[in-house]
């Protein structure tokens, strides 16, 4: 294959599966030099999850000469040199040489992209959390409904394995009594037996939380000290956990726990986003035992807003929140920079979504699609900045529903792919001028034949 750069990875097989070309950058992704993958089979590069789909694949294509897979994008992953699983966006297409069938597959590794994806998503369903939390602040008219409440938010929006509120006892033995629980319990919390005193049941991260007012955290159960509780979490699919102590004034009243099913689930982003929700538990506890529950809460509900509104305006991604029914839009700093505009004032102004789009059409279908199915993931459509200079965009969003069922508003993530469309016009004329050159030089030596 030429020595053309290439952004995408481009490997070339035969119908039995074995690797007769390929470009520089799919040596790059995989880990071998480009040499040492042309004789490969395809199947190396594939982890062993997906090589009995691969395989099935490849046989009903031997016997029917059809592929199911040719002309689709699909993303999947790969295997690179080590044994590393990474993922991969894949497009594949068949073409016939003299008689034989070939396949051509463009590859891209979007291991950053997949990293950025879920850290967006891990910070949007953690602060949709936290507002529903408040939320349940501002209705909570008893102490143990709302604690159950807390719980039941978590595990089913947080998408936590399990959660429960304990409180310290002040009796001999110093217990902890279970207060409320949500999640995959199966008796777990009922058999902890747990104690804030330090001693061997006061030394797993509840009782340390109790016992010094400070967050703990396990990162991986099975192996933390003093867990003795580890083949019970296990059993239960329980691999890290956060201990949250819940102070009322000075004291602490008990602990918020949260148990996650994959370890290292509590970055420190996530652990000052779950204290400020502790915090906000805290401050609906002290309004209910106060009878001040409403004003109380919603002070945590326009703190947990200003949270929600520093991020939504230092995200370097474009983030849009569109009302249905007032027909108003709010749009962060980095939406007014990618869209030229000198102000959010002025941006503002704007018939939105329709001003800044190209293809009326397009828009029609994204807003078709995405009131269809509630949500939609990377969506392309082409935007226009002010001086109507186009923006390749990708575009993720869910609807937001009201009391009524109905939708109230939609908001997004805006991916600006400006750069790697220019990439990709590159390196498709780079392949034209080549086919040019190629053109050319067949038609100069059937010239000089005929010369000679």
């Amino acid at each position: 294959m030429p020595n053309i750069p290439a952004f995408d990875a481009i490997i070339i097989a035969g119908i039995d599966g074995r690797i007769i070309d390929c470009n520089r950058s799919a040596g790059e992704i995989f880990g071998y030099p480009a040499e040492v993958l042309i004789g490969m089979e395809i199947i190396e590069l594939i982890p062993d999850h997906l090589k009995q789909r691969h395989l099935a694949a490849f046989k009903r294509l031997q016997e029917t000469a059809r592929s199911t897979i040719a002309g689709r994008v699909m993303e999947l992953e790969g295997l690179r040199k080590g044994n590393v699983v990474f993922p991969i966006e894949l497009a594949v297409n068949s073409f016939n040489v003299h008689g034989d069938t070939l396949f051509i597959g463009s590859i891209r590794e979007i291991s950053e992209r997949k990293r950025v994806e879920n850290q967006l998503r891990a910070i949007n369903r953690t602060l949709t959390m936290i507002t529903e939390c408040n939320q349940a602040l501002i209705r909570a008219t008893d102490e143990s409904g709302l604690l159950s409440e807390v719980c039941g938010i978590i595990v089913r929006i947080g998408g936590y394995r399990m959660a429960w509120v304990g409180y310290a006892e002040n009796d001999e033995r110093k217990s902890v009594r279970p207060m409320a629980v949500a999640g995959n319990n199966a008796g777990y919390v009922e058999r902890l037996n747990i104690s804030w005193a330090d001693t061997e049941r006061g030394r797993g991260p509840t009782g340390r939380a109790i016992r010094t007012g400070q967050p703990v955290v396990a990162l991986d159960i099975p192996g933390e000290k003093g867990f003795i509780w580890s083949s019970e979490a296990a059993a239960r699919g329980y691999a890290s956990s956060i201990a949250l102590p819940i102070l009322i004034g000075s004291k602490v009243l008990g602990s918020l726990n949260i148990y996650a099913s994959e370890p290292n689930a509590f970055d420190r982003e996530e652990v000052n986003l779950l204290v400020d929700l502790t915090g906000d538990l805290s401050y609906g506890i002290s309004a209910l035992r106060m009878r001040a529950g409403h004003r109380t809460a919603e002070e945590a509900l326009k703190r947990s807003e200003e949270k929600y509104r520093t991020l939504f305006e230092e995200s370097r991604d474009v983030i849009f929140i569109y009302s249905v029914q007032r027909k108003e839009f709010d749009i962060n700093s980095a939406g007014v920079e990618l869209f030229g505009f000198s102000s959010k004032e002025e941006m503002l102004k704007l018939d939105f979504p329709g001003d800044i789009c190209a293809n009326p059409a397009e828009l029609q279908k994204f807003v078709k699609e995405l009131e269809k199915k509630g949500f939609i993931n990377d969506f392309e459509l082409v935007l226009k900045k002010k001086d109507s200079t186009p923006v390749y965009a990708l575009i993720s969003a869910n609807v937001v529903r009201g009391g009524n069922g109905g939708i109230s508003a939609y908001r997004g993530i805006i991916h600006d792919m400006t750069a790697y469309k220019s990439l990709e016009q590159q390196l498709l004329q780079a392949q034209k001028m080549e086919a040019i050159g190629q053109l050319t030089g067949g038609i100069a030596h059937d010239f000089n034949n005929l010369l000679t």
